[in-house]
């Protein structure tokens, strides 16, 4: 989770470059923004690996709040992170989902993330499962040498070799 200020801090510049990386290695993998938990089983019965991308997570965080119609996604989350198995019922057929990967790059304004979470949040174990990342703008960026296209192929290369080992269980 990418968290800083609106329009200073790149934080939807890093998640589209993570975006285009991962379609160059794996597209598949890259789940379609869906509106509902319902779309996601939809998208994780084709592809159980996937990468989910919330550019503006303040607004995720808000529809999701205590009192949102949306408020149970954030239970669910746990079990893509988990690993648990996930799906829905309906009267005459069901979808059903084992060892779901569901990876999340999201960006957030301190401010939005301090106002759309509670104690709860941080304590049931929804937040402790980002991996949280202040971001701050810095005016140039110097790469050694200038080898910024060779490290962004070296990087393809790597993750490629990742994407290609077998799932292991959870």
């Amino acid at each position: 989770m990418n968290v800083g200020a609106h329009g200073d801090s790149y934080k939807t510049t890093g998640i589209v470059y993570g975006r285009e990386l991962l379609r160059e290695i794996a597209p598949q993998r890259i789940a379609v923004d869906a509106g509902s938990w319902e779309g996601l089983i939809e998208s994780f019965s084709v592809e159980k690996r996937l990468l989910l991308t919330h550019t503006d997570f303040g607004s995720f965080l808000e529809k999701t709040g205590n009192k949102g119609y949306m408020s149970p996604l954030r239970a669910e989350y746990l079990k893509l992170w988990d690993c648990v198995e996930i799906g829905r019922r309906l009267a005459r057929s069901g979808t059903l989902i084992e060892q779901p990967r569901g990876s999340i790059l999201a960006g957030v304004t301190p401010e939005e993330l301090e106002e759309n979470t509670s104690e709860r949040d941080w304590g049931n174990g929804f937040m402790s499962r980002w991996c949280i990342q202040f971001a701050q703008r810095e005016r140039s960026i110097a790469l050694p040498g200038g080898q910024r296209s060779s490290l962004r192929e070296w990087l393809i290369d790597r993750l490629a070799e990742i994407a290609d080992l077998p799932a292991t269980p959870c």
